[in-house]
């Protein structure tokens, strides 16, 4: 972007040895003959818009703030993603130990139910077996 901007400063640059500019305007045919009327530079040439007005200077500053702006606002979007992952993940991390808080309080209630005589082992082991795998989400 910035030699683009740049490149409107210098409009030609001819830095090549020989003929770099001829310059020989007629309207009519008779006036193309060659005659002391004819002009002929050797060497380098620099053309330089002179008369624009600030009008460059402008479009460079127009340039610059567009890409400011464009990247303020891309960090916005970016520090926003980041603020809508975290909240997410917090709300995902207090499901989960919900989750294994009553995998526990179940866990607990099954091993009175054992011990009591009420229930069997097996469903002590389904219900241990739950909450390990909630304690490893």
């Amino acid at each position: 972007m910035v030699t683009a901007v740049l490149s409107t400063f210098v409009h030609g640059l001819s830095a090549l040895p020989g003929i770099s500019g001829y310059e020989r305007k007629a309207t009519q045919l008779h006036d193309l003959s060659l005659s002391l009327g004819n002009f002929f530079a050797v060497g380098p040439a620099i053309t330089l818009p002179i008369f624009t007005g600030g009008r460059i200077r402008s479009n460079v500053a127009v340039q610059n703030a567009r890409w400011r702006q464009s990247t303020v606002l891309k960090s916005l979007e970016e520090t926003e993603d980041a603020l809508v992952s975290y909240s997410q993940e917090q709300e995902r991390r207090d499901r989960l130990q919900a989750a294994v808080s009553e995998s526990q309080t179940a866990l607990d209630l099954s091993r009175e139910l054992y011990k009591s005589g009420l229930g069997d082992f097996l469903a002590v082991l389904d219900v241990q077996r739950q909450l390990y795998r909630n304690e490893d989400l």
